[in-house]
């Protein structure tokens, strides 16, 4: 929370819209990662040793779902109709 709280940036990241792995813009510094990659990077760069982490579940939506649980309700939509 402190690295956060130093650097507000580093708690945004936004959806490029790309299909790739790496469709995430990192407010921080810009570039393009995928969730797990800029979770394991901001926990670096805070000093925590990042081993194997679900990078989905560290991101919420403005409306409070983890993005992970919104992309299967997406999946789910686009398959349902």
């Amino acid at each position: 929370m402190a690295f956060v709280e130093q650097n507000p940036d580093a708690a945004i990241v936004e959806w490029t819209g790309d299909t790739t792995s790496r469709s995430l813009r990192w407010r921080y510094d810009g570039e393009l990662y995928s969730a797990t990659g800029v979770t394991k990077r901001l926990l670096t760069l805070a000093g925590i040793e990042a081993g194997t982490l679900p990078g989905p579940d560290y991101w919420l939506l403005p409306d409070g779902r983890p993005l992970y649980r919104a992309s299967l309700e997406v999946r789910n939509q686009g398959t349902s109709g």
